[in-house]
């Protein structure tokens, strides 16, 4: 009889709990499978996916996850107004999307975030390289989905008048995880790298040896992980909840996972000038590739 209670209980919580998510206001939200996070889209599914319910709850919302493949059903869905919110990598978004049309959402942080967002071209000491001119015919290695990184070195690459980098160099490497790259630097399987300022500290920190062996060729600021913005019509009541429950995000347990997902510790608002330094690095790179092609015509 206790037995049959308990299931009756249960049973009962169940059926509330889906009655009372089905009576909530529905927010669609949007995110893109790449270019954002170090993990596996089965991954980010799962725990976003479960995230997203439990901050629902906490707002007072339905919350509907939605993962895109291409940035262009994104930008699809969202410009009809069938998304809310979206989650996106910073170069996708100024190059798919107005920002001053629609409203800034929030975007991961951490202590020390401007070196994950500092780019760095590293060359290995023994190599002796003073100049990028020195790294022709070299092996470099990037990072699989690290398009901001490519762009770099190509602008990099075509300010000096030199080829882009499939051209430049004699092998592209090419690895999941920035620390995988260097850890190739380190044993002498490429000759350059590039990766985040963040990412070499990190590595240093574990195997002080890796620092010695190598040295900043070139940098540059520009943002990278994951930025968000809002639709142009959605209710403002509704940011308002949002920005309440992300003051609090730090303390809630899955939460943390998620961030950990970003490599951040806390969601901070984001600003449309944070993309300043990226969208000017783009605007070169495109400037530099045109200037490039109407000479070779």
């Amino acid at each position: 009889m206790i037995m049959l209670k308990r299931i009756v209980l249960s049973l009962l919580f169940v059926m509330t709990a889906v009655l009372y998510a089905n009576t909530l206001p529905v927010l669609h939200v949007g995110h893109l499978l790449y270019g954002s996070v170090d993990a596996s889209p089965k991954d980010i599914k799962t725990t976003l996916g479960l995230w997203m319910q439990e901050l629902g709850l906490h707002i007072g919302m339905q919350i509907e996850a939605h993962f895109y493949d291409s940035v262009d059903m994104l930008e699809k869905d969202f410009t009809a107004g069938k998304l809310d919110y979206i989650l996106i990598n910073p170069l996708d978004l100024i190059k798919n999307f107005d920002l001053e049309e629609h409203i800034e959402g929030f975007s991961p942080s951490r202590d020390g975030a401007n070196q994950h967002n500092t780019l760095a071209l590293l060359v290995r000491n023994d190599l002796q390289i003073k100049t990028i001119h020195d790294l022709q015919g070299k092996r470099v290695g990037v990072q699989k989905d690290d398009e901001v990184g490519r762009i770099y070195l190509d602008v990099l690459l075509m300010e000096e008048g030199l080829s882009r980098h499939q051209a430049f160099f004699s092998k592209v490497i090419i690895e999941k995880k920035h620390s995988k790259i260097l850890l190739k630097l380190f044993f002498n399987k490429i000759d350059a790298a590039v990766v985040t300022k963040g990412t070499l500290e990190l590595v240093n920190e574990m195997n002080p040896q890796v620092g010695d062996t190598m040295h900043i060729l070139e940098e540059r600021s520009v943002q990278m992980g994951m930025a968000s913005i809002f639709h142009k019509d959605i209710d403002p009541k509704i940011i308002e909840k949002f920005e309440h429950s992300i003051k609090t995000l730090h303390e809630n347990k899955r939460a943390k996972q998620i961030l950990m997902l970003f490599k951040a510790d806390r969601l901070e608002r984001f600003s449309k000038s944070d993309s300043d330094e990226l969208k000017a690095l783009y605007e070169r790179y495109q400037t530099l590739k045109e200037d490039r092609s109407d000479r070779e015509e």
